[in-house]
């Protein structure tokens, strides 16, 4: 039973992809910033860029894959910490995953 940050690497960009391990599955995910609406989304999907959940606010304390029905979805669960802004993504805020046992526990 673990819980793990996801560090996106940010370097004065509002978009990238990363390739990130999650309970034994590897998952593309892409964060973008939207500048209109001052917050980041994300998109999950498989190493084939197969979409599994698209368009994710990243909003403190949500349970981002909570109504992911997709059976490829990690299988524990995806939270912030933290109100994300622009640059403090991975340094005051963080994306937090809770590992399947974590989830059923």
């Amino acid at each position: 039973m673990a819980f793990y940050e996801i560090n996106p690497a940010l370097e004065n960009t509002t978009a990238f992809i990363q390739e990130t391990e999650l309970d034994g599955t590897t998952y593309r995910m892409t964060f973008r910033w939207s500048a209109r609406e001052q917050t980041w989304y994300l998109d999950i999907t498989d190493t084939s860029d197969s979409p599994i959940a698209m368009g994710l606010r990243l909003v403190e304390g949500a349970l981002l894959l909570r109504y992911i029905t997709d059976p490829r979805r990690p299988p524990g669960e995806l939270f912030v910490e933290g109100t994300p802004t622009e640059t403090n993504l991975g340094t005051d805020a963080f994306l937090v995953y809770a590992d399947a046992a974590e989830v059923s526990a």
